[in-house]
């Protein structure tokens, strides 16, 4: 029996969902969607991408990804949100492979073990990473332009200013401030379904307070419950690492639900360059 058959591996939950099953479908969508970009293929210090269906905000997926496609990158920590039973932990996996359908991510043990000497509010957990999508749509990207780059998955359970900081703070220790070879996803949608014109005030705050670096401010809003978009704390925490980074907005997208149509939700994407 092969040492990997002891490996617990998190398998896909939203693959034929939210993206295609099929390896073959998968490449050509990923690779339609980065052709459509405007974005240039860079060298961002870290991203910010949606989640949700590649049909709603895949090519905001692919123009994030594309910002950071020239870096030699040999690890993707992707920072998502919890979107269910709330705590105030940072959740990193107990799994070793993320399975995709354009192969198998495996997890940074090394990293995860270096997070969790940080401290007592960091936990490790399979039960939210089973449940959660925001960072499994990204994955198929993270394989496509790094396919050698190992991954360290991590759920912000709560945006409180007490986990964000430990979070920026954990990062920044946990690879000695050297991000040469590490790149930083943030998973964050920009409003949090609600009234479309409330959705849209919503995100055009996040990205005014993204677009000056003010991670300070994004975690007050946030805490103050002036805004409600899910990842906002793992994109504080981002933006905490590098303060000096000039931080563009690659685009922005809104969907409107089909059932009721005064409810949406607002997307963007960023990329955070030294």
């Amino acid at each position: 029996m092969s040492k990997d058959a002891h490996r617990k591996i998190r398998e896909p939950i939203v693959e034929g969902i939210f993206y295609p099953d099929s390896e073959e479908e998968l490449l050509y969508c990923i690779e339609s969607l980065s052709a459509a970009s405007a974005e240039p293929r860079g060298r961002a210090f870290g991203i910010c991408a949606p989640h949700a269906a590649y049909e709603k905000v895949g090519g905001l997926m692919a123009s994030s990804f594309l910002a950071a496609a020239d870096r030699k990158v040999e690890r993707v920590v992707i920072l998502g949100p919890v979107h269910r039973d709330f705590i105030d932990r940072i959740i990193l996996p107990e799994s070793a492979i993320f399975r995709t359908p354009l192969g198998e991510s495996r997890v940074d043990q090394e990293a995860v073990k270096a997070l969790l000497s940080c401290g007592t509010i960091f936990d490790r957990n399979d039960i939210p990473h089973l449940e959660e999508q925001c960072i499994e749509v990204l994955l198929p990207f993270s394989r496509y332009h790094f396919p050698e780059a190992k991954i360290v998955p991590v759920l912000l359970g709560r945006d409180s200013r007490a986990a964000v900081t430990a979070l920026e703070k954990a990062l920044f220790v946990a690879f000695g401030g050297d991000f040469s070879g590490t790149l930083l996803v943030v998973s964050a949608n920009f409003s949090g379904g609600g009234d479309i014109a409330a959705g849209k005030a919503e995100a055009d705050r996040i990205i005014e307070h993204a677009l000056r670096g003010d991670s300070d401010a994004l975690v007050a809003a946030k805490v103050s419950r002036e805004i409600s978009a899910c990842g906002v704390g793992c994109l504080a925490a981002l933006l905490g690492l590098r303060p000096s980074g000039k931080v563009r907005l690659l685009g922005r997208a809104a969907t409107v639900s089909d059932l009721e149509k005064m409810r949406g939700v607002e997307y963007a994407a960023l990329a955070v360059d030294d």
